[in-house]
């Protein structure tokens, strides 16, 4: 499987032709956020699937092949925000992610198995993918992918689920504490 975020497909139409991905999900976020997760790329030599259909077959069993690893394999592409000019591809292999992971788990930050973690940064930053989706699967975390970047949505989303951790980005955190009128211990 091949999951990738991205506002323009022709820009990664080259690395796809050169992957022997089964499945490919994309995520197209060019209309406004929340996202739209609408469309469905067609690749002849790969089913392409929207994260709808892509979470529907997720409901049956399936038997997965076991691939030998393979150092450095892509693993998604997300895209800088262009300060520079254009934005620019960035790709993130199956050891960019597991390194990332790794040093959560090592970092002794009270991260454990089924520990309820807040996202509220968007997957299609670098950050919010290894930390905010890869890193929560493989440390058996309860991911909480708040898609929503209003603040009133975000607090929420906290008083409702009652996280332990979060992921945000520092100047929006006063934004959700004035949002949110109640208290926040639990």
């Amino acid at each position: 499987m091949f999951l990738y975020l991205e506002n323009v497909q022709d820009k990664v139409k080259e690395i796809k032709s050169k992957m022997k991905a089964e499945q490919i999900i994309y995520l197209p976020i060019w209309n406004s956020m929340p996202f739209p997760l609408k469309q469905i790329v067609k690749q002849k030599s790969c089913r392409d699937n929207s994260l709808d259909e892509f979470l529907k077959k997720g409901s049956k069993e399936i038997v997965l092949k076991k691939e030998r690893y393979q150092p450095n394999m892509p693993a998604v592409i997300v895209y800088t925000s262009g300060t520079t000019g254009e934005p620019k591809g960035v790709l993130h292999t199956n050891d960019s992610l597991n390194a990332m992971a790794f040093q959560y788990k090592l970092a002794d930050m009270g991260l454990t198995t089924n520990s309820r973690v807040l996202n509220a940064i968007p997957p299609f930053l670098g950050f919010g993918i290894t930390v905010g989706i890869h890193t929560q699967l493989v440390l058996g975390l309860e991911g909480i992918l708040q898609i929503d970047p209003n603040a009133d949505a975000v607090a929420k989303a906290m008083m409702k689920k009652k996280p332990e951790h979060m992921i945000i980005g520092p100047a929006f955190i006063s934004a959700i504490m004035k949002s949110c009128k109640c208290n926040m211990r639990w």
